[in-house]
């Protein structure tokens, strides 16, 4: 498989779910290898930012970036929605401090990446085969990655609500599954959280138009998928696992976890699945 950018600029603005601030940004084509990098061009002078474990801010209800004290944060959906889509190589153009939230999705990226064209490189793509298993674990929450021919992702979760119990998906990720499957599922809260999100200084932007909001007497707006939450875990899990730099080859199981322990799996399977064992 070759490496692939995108087939020309494509810009998003809007205002960030957290800092409820406006953003916008301008992704655009690549040269092979380079890998996803932010540029934030709103500060002086501008700095390169690379989308790698090596970078994470904070993953405290999102992934934030930051070097040298500048931050970009909630970038989560827009790399599962290029990591996904099988973009490998980015100059994404920052203005502002957070990924504008669209409507909580990667499904809009996705439609853009498709209108804009994806461009295949002259590099091979960097993928990973893991030779043993891998287990983090915090409290009640679990992920194993295990060898596997393919990425798979199978997740559970439950959030004791008479709405948004028990959920679990599994997946092949391919592009087709991400784009039919996963990117349409949107990020979520629950009404009895409001209150405390806000007052601790997230969800500051969150709408009906950019998030699902699970009440007492169920979803207030139509769900695009029976068991959506779960899925939108699974898709925070590729952004995260975009982090990586390359394309790992294994099953990962996960149970009732978080952006923190996907990225300490992230940080496991980095030292685990080195450059040696990279097939390309």
């Amino acid at each position: 498989m070759q490496q692939q950018t995108v087939g020309k600029p494509i810009r998003i603005e809007g205002n960030g779910l957290h800092t409820g601030k406006q953003a916008s940004l301008t992704i655009h084509p690549a040269e092979p290898n380079s890998g996803i990098v932010f540029l934030r061009v709103d500060v002086n002078p501008p700095i390169f930012l690379k989308a790698s474990v090596e970078n994470v801010h904070s993953a405290q209800r999102c992934v934030t970036l930051g070097k040298d004290g500048i931050t970009i944060s909630t970038v989560e959906h827009l790399l599962a929605g290029l990591w996904g889509m099988g973009i490998d190589n980015a100059l994404i153009e920052m203005e502002g401090e957070e990924i504008p939230a669209l409507d909580g999705s990667s499904a809009p990226l996705v439609a853009l990446l498709k209108d804009g064209g994806i461009i295949r490189q002259g590099e091979r793509r960097k993928v990973a085969s893991l030779k043993e298993g891998v287990w983090v674990r915090k409290g009640e929450a679990h992920i194993v990655a295990v060898p596997s021919p393919r990425l798979r992702i199978t997740y559970f979760v439950d959030y004791n609500h008479s709405y948004a119990s028990e959920q679990i998906a599994s997946f092949v990720i391919t592009e087709d599954v991400f784009e039919r499957e996963i990117a349409p599922a949107r990020t979520f809260g629950f009404d009895y959280e409001v209150e405390t999100l806000l007052r601790n200084g997230y969800a500051l932007g969150g709408s009906l138009e950019n998030a699902l909001l699970i009440t007492k007497d169920g979803p207030a707006t139509p769900l695009r998928f029976e068991n959506e939450l779960v899925r939108h875990k699974i898709l925070d899990l590729i952004g995260d696992l975009s982090l990586l730099g390359f394309y790992p080859k294994c099953h990962i199981l996960a149970i009732k976890a978080s952006h923190t322990l996907h990225l300490e799996l992230v940080r496991q399977l980095s030292s685990k699945m080195n450059i040696r064992r990279w097939i390309i």
